[in-house]
């Protein structure tokens, strides 16, 4: 029993994609010339000192705490070489054959800075960190890790719950005169059905089921109207009542939504072959102060998918401050960059993006309304009728921000922001 405990502790330790303690030379590697990178990896490395990673907000015992560290001491430098070949094998001919830079290189490289700095494998081919300009700038990355760790820190003393939860944010948005993406109907595990449309049953549109509190999408739906009171799916076809029963069975898990499917505005339709493209806008907000804009990315989904989501095969390109669109990238480096969009080759990069400033615009608005987050990522759409919100997220990706825009988060004012929030929060 105690041989079968202790083997499965070892395989929870394998599969930590990151070291979640701080060990002995990772404070010494972070500190570099930028002050300001510096205090903001020291906030997650006191941070990873919880023992949030292990299920609470609460100090390690101490005990523990030391006997992770000793564990990942020893064991983190060989799990790097794992983690750091294993992308090799993924993703090192590309960056041979396209960026000539030798297997036995890629992998020295990764692994060093996976051993040493903790930057995943995948971060080092996602950053381009085979670029020694890119290499020299390793302290003002921040990987998405971080970012969900050190976001939720900045607001935990904030209820975020209203912005959170999109069935409270959809509600407090209409109060707010807010455009935003319809919600028709909201279905429990308890089998309640609270309906936002007065008739009490889905409109003849084209319906989108989704999870209230899962990311990237996950089992979200698309469904057709397709003739009177019949919607599909797939190969599945139902009139409104076994729709109904449908959304019933998926809430059994977690509550479900029921929206209307919104479609692009035709000057920014070319970016998808139907489904909703939407601007990432990045705002951030301190107190007594408006709303201003961080950065933005445009998201614009491939094939088929009607959502434009980057973990599922979507692309994204950087947005300049005057609206001109990058060229695109996927998440899988393999692909390459697209200066026009793969499916309707519509150009892509150097576009001015039609609207760009109504849709800051309106995300700032937003903020306004909604302002105890300092920063939130708003997910604006371009719509027939003018731009509207899809959702909004007080925690969010960083890799959908510095791949497409070739740059860390850190040369934005994000570090400088964050360290001014957490001051006054804590004054």
């Amino acid at each position: 029993m105690k041989q079968f405990l202790f083997s499965e502790k070892i395989k929870r330790l394998a599969a930590y994609e990151y070291a979640p303690v701080p060990l002995p030379w990772f404070l010494a590697q972070e500190v570099g010339k930028n002050k300001i990178a510096s205090q903001i990896h020291r906030i997650f490395l006191q941070e990873s000192a919880t023992d949030r990673q292990f299920g609470g907000r609460k100090p390690v015992r101490k005990l523990k705490y030391i006997i992770y560290i000793a564990l990942f001491t020893v064991f983190w430098p060989v799990l790097s070489g794992i983690r750091a070949s294993e992308y090799l094998n993924k993703n090192g001919n590309y960056v041979q054959t396209y960026h000539q830079i030798n297997l036995w290189m890629q992998w020295l490289q990764s692994f060093y800075l996976s051993a040493f700095y903790n930057i995943h494998p995948d971060s080092y081919y996602k950053f381009r960190l085979w670029e020694p300009a890119n290499r020299k700038k390793i302290a003002l990355y921040i990987q998405d890790y971080k970012i969900k760790t050190l976001l939720p820190y900045l607001n935990r003393n904030i209820d975020v719950e209203q912005v959170r939860d999109k069935v409270r944010f959809f509600e407090a948005a209409s109060v707010a005169g807010l455009p935003i993406i319809p919600i028709i109907a909201k279905l429990d595990s308890f089998g309640k059905i609270k309906w936002y449309n007065p008739e009490e049953k889905f409109p003849q549109k084209n319906l989108f089921i989704k999870y209230t509190n899962l990311y990237c999408g996950q089992g979200a739906e698309y469904w057709e109207y397709v003739e009177a009171n019949k919607w599909k799916s797939g190969d599945l076809m139902f009139d409104g009542a076994h729709l109904v029963e449908h959304c019933l069975q998926k809430a059994q898990y977690k509550t479900v939504i029921v929206q209307l499917n919104i479609q692009n505005h035709p000057s920014v339709a070319n970016f998808s072959q139907g489904g909703l493209c939407t601007l990432r806008a990045i705002t951030y907000k301190l107190p007594s102060q408006p709303a201003k804009s961080l950065i933005s990315s445009w998201r614009m989904p491939r094939g088929e998918e009607k959502t434009d989501n980057f973990a599922g095969g979507g692309l994204v390109a950087g947005v300049s401050n005057e609206g001109i669109l990058t060229a695109a990238v996927a998440k899988d480096i393999r692909l390459g960059s697209f200066t026009n969009h793969p499916d309707t080759n519509a150009q892509i990069q150097g576009t001015q993006l039609p609207r760009f400033q109504d849709m800051v615009n309106l995300a700032l608005k937003a903020h306004e309304c909604f302002q105890k987050p300092c920063f939130i990522g708003w997910d604006i759409a371009l719509t027939m009728d003018g731009p509207t919100i899809v959702e909004a997220n007080t925690t969010w990706g960083t890799e959908s921000i510095e791949m497409p825009h070739r740059r860390p988060l850190m040369e934005t004012e994000f570090g400088e922001i964050y360290c001014r929030a957490l001051e006054q929060m804590e004054a």
